[in-house]
């Protein structure tokens, strides 16, 4: 068998509780080919991973005989979900309509034309039409020896028949089967909201081919392809704007409330709807790979991170239905045998019992609740990687943020540069921006665009070695390091250096015909290259100068105290040396977000008691920043190198116990992980903070934060009302039973009347509050 893993998603219809659930499990798994088979009850899907040989239609097939039907999608994000007809079509609903205007004959043959032959022939066909269905699959669970609800409800139908129960039987199989198909027309509502996640994208593709549009399903696109997208039409891929202008509504990805501006070189999401503009886009990402198949994929596949509340109701399930059944045995023997009971009456009450053993709306109490609430969350932006973190995030005490590009806007700008005497602040903003060029660190960047806005060449083959020091900066070899040539002098050289040019070029267009050669930078030495002598450059923290013995205090202009003054300001200040020689200073800015402030109030007026900051900066710039946004200095954890930020978060853990982490989703991966729920802020588009944070904000917005928290609350609120509810009905229920007061029906009623209560009431997740 091949190493290769393919995965094909199914929709199954027919699953509508947990014994389906095995049912399809344990008919999948053992097919030659399949190594694995998830499934998701709240999606109505199953995920089968198989070899390539493997064929697809045998998943259909190997269902079919257990009373399942399943359709491959096509891919994650396209197609719909199998929706029910109207119910004045609806097949389901047929034998139910049949067996209730049977029984209405049965009830005036009785009751008002006194034909009780006629009558009871009514009942019975009523109760074979409306039961067909049950009996049918009753009798496949038995032979499976799996012991579930259309068993249960067989059993108690022909109990009833030999009591002589002809209207009892009749209606409990008409409520049943009414119940059911009503049971099936609420789940494919409440999977409508991932159907139209799935919905977004189009199915077709405008692309670019030797010359000419050609319009090509989606799956035929390929990474690097050009699509074109004209103005109203879904964009159908993940992709960069190579041309074009427009404006892009990208709320069913990101849930942001207004268009995105969108132009050459910006990223644009498959499913995200094109306004006035036409785009030519170049394909990034494979259609199975985009930031919306990934959003639906996770909510599908949010089975694997069950919630403790999931868990539990699962362990009690499997308990429950046995001891019931064992219960009802126990009535329907024991008070006959050992106190002359009337057998009569409480074969009658066992079978009350046998229909109260079903579980199916405790199961149905968490799973339709959490799909409901990632599928809303999913429609504001906010992704969920399962209950479990869905629930987590209800329960949370404390948040840490990462500084950078978080709590503040990610975009630093260098405010001053302090060189000492004798060095040009140009030539020393050049030489930084050297060393800093390989760097992909955002002070790396705030200084490299400093030096571009300054139109300072640093990037003319000096560097010939580069190291990052993590957490303090970096450490260059530069084979040029004039730092006596400042802007002007350089402008001046440049200038006589094309001067020199156009002198050598005249010359040779008067000799060139006579075989002369000439060079026009025969002056000019060549760059230095690797592995050739240059001078080291440090430009990075205290703690790295000092490191390599530099003396920043012996230069008056930029001493210790004015990097000290710089930090109190709220600026993060870089130190430049050459060797030991302390060259100056590089100050540089980061303004919190405009909405970071309110956001943090906002947490701690709610379930967030303590709010904390982890930065990589010292203490003195960390504090200024947490002055603005309202946090207390004790909050502050400063200094930190990743590591020490994952063990700021298990010491918060231990702590608080119920913690979040909120960073980037790249640069603070390891917090992510370590923390119990770990939040990526914008990671639309961003795979690695899609693949490894549990919690994604799509939306560079720090106001989703509180709402993906008050949507874990809500929803945790919602799955304990639904087990109560599950419980507490059957409680009743069974306490009536025991005294000899539920009928038949009425046990029909209270178990399937449930489940559409727990899945009305999960539905309410939907909404917004």
């Amino acid at each position: 068998m091949s190493n290769v893993t393919t995965t094909t998603t199914y929709q199954v219809k027919g699953l509508c509780c947990s014994s389906e659930v095995k049912l399809v499990e344990d008919t999948l798994g053992p097919l030659p080919g399949v190594e694995g088979v998830q499934v998701s009850l709240a999606a109505g899907s199953v995920r089968v991973s198989h070899a390539p040989e493997f064929d697809p239609d045998q998943v259909g097939a190997a269902l079919e005989p257990v009373g399942l039907s399943a359709t491959p999608r096509k891919r994650p994000g396209a197609g719909s979900m199998p929706t029910r007809p109207p119910w004045w079509r609806d097949a389901d609903l047929l034998p139910v309509l049949v067996a209730g205007l049977l029984i209405v004959v049965g009830v005036l043959c009785m009751h008002v034309f006194a034909l009780p032959t006629v009558a009871v022939a009514s009942l019975v066909v009523a109760t074979a039409v409306g039961g067909f269905p049950v009996f049918k699959t009753a009798i496949r669970s038995a032979k499976r020896l799996d012991m579930d609800i259309n068993v249960l409800m067989t059993v108690a139908v022909i109990g009833a028949l030999i009591l002589g129960e002809w209207l009892e039987a009749a209606m409990v199989v008409a409520l049943f089967a009414f119940a059911e198909w009503l049971e099936g027309a609420s789940m494919s509502r409440a999977r409508s909201a991932i159907g139209k996640l799935m919905e977004l994208a189009p199915d077709e593709a405008r692309v670019v081919r030797d010359g000419q549009e050609e319009v090509v399903p989606v799956e035929m696109v390929g990474i690097g392809e050009q699509v074109i997208v004209r103005p109203g039409e879904k964009i159908p891929v993940d992709g960069v704007v190579e041309a074009g202008e427009s404006e892009v509504d990208q709320a069913p990805i990101t849930g942001e409330s207004k268009p995105a501006h969108k132009r050459a070189g910006d990223e644009v999401f498959a499913g995200t709807l094109n306004g006035q503009g036409s785009l030519d886009i170049r394909v990034d990402h494979a259609p199975d790979d985009t930031t919306l198949a990934k959003v639906i994929e996770a909510i599908e596949t949010a089975q694997q991170n069950r919630s403790e509340s999931e868990r539990f109701v699962e362990r009690f399930a499997r308990r429950y239905t046995p001891s019931v059944i064992a219960l009802a045995v126990l009535a329907a023997t024991v008070p006959p045998i050992f106190f002359g009971g009337d057998w009569e009456t409480w074969f009658y009450r066992s079978l009350v019992l046998l229909v109260i053993a079903c579980p199916c709306a405790l199961v149905l109490a968490t799973p339709i609740t959490t799909a409901s609430a990632l599928a809303r969350a999913a429609r504001d932006g906010i992704l969920i990687k399962g209950g479990r973190f869905l629930e987590e995030l209800g329960r949370i005490r404390a948040v840490a943020f990462d500084k950078t590009g978080t709590l503040t806007q990610g975009r630093p700008q260098v405010t001053e540069v302090v060189p000492v005497s004798g060095v040009d602040d140009d030539a020393l903003l050049r030489l930084a921006a050297t060393a800093e060029s390989r760097s992909e660190h955002y002070l790396a960047r705030a200084i490299t665009q400093a030096a571009d806005a300054r139109g300072l060449d640093y990037n003319g083959g000096r560097l010939v070695s580069f190291q990052a020091q993590v957490g303090r900066g970096v450490e260059a070899w530069v084979a040029e390091a004039d730092l006596a040539q400042s802007k002007q002098a350089q402008q001046a050289k440049q200038a006589q250096q094309a001067e020199q040019v156009e002198m050598v070029a005249e010359a040779g267009e008067s000799c060139c015909s006579g075989g002369c050669s000439s060079s026009a930078t025969a002056d000019a030495p060549a760059p230095s290259r690797s592995g050739e002598a240059g001078q080291k450059i440090l430009v990075g923290s205290r703690t790295l100068l000092e490191e390599h013995g530099v003396d920043f205090d012996a230069a008056s202009e930029a001493n210790s105290a004015r990097w000290t003054a710089l930090e109190e300001h709220g600026q993060t200040v870089v130190g430049v040396a050459r060797g030991d020689e302390f060259l100056g200073l590089i100050a540089i800015e980061d303004t919190p977000r405009p909405e970071a402030k309110a956001t943090v109030e906002r947490l701690r007026g709610g379930q967030v008691g303590d709010v904390y900051m982890l930065t990589g900066d010292n203490a003195v710039c960390a504090s200024a920043v947490a002055e603005e946004l309202g946090l207390d200095d004790d909050a502050v954890l400063a200094n930190l190198l990743p590591e020490d930020k994952v063990s700021a978060i298990e010491k918060l853990s231990k702590r608080h116990r119920h913690v979040a982490m909120v960073g980037d989703g790249i640069n603070d991966a390891p917090a992510l992980a370590a923390a119990p729920v770990g939040i990526a802020m914008g990671a639309a588009g961003t795979d690695i903070a899609l693949d490894t944070a549990h919690v994604a904000l799509m939306a560079d917005d720090l106001e989703k934060l509180p709402q993906a928290i008050d949507l874990g609350a809500r929803t945790g609120r919602i799955i304990r009302q639904n087990i109560v509810l599950a419980l507490g009905i059957k409680v009743a229920v069974f306490a009536l039973a025991a005294v000899g007061m539920a009928t038949l029906w009425m046990a029909v009623l209270a178990d399937m009347g449930t489940s559409l209560l727990v899945i009305f009431n999960g539905m309410r997740m939907l909404r917004s509050e």
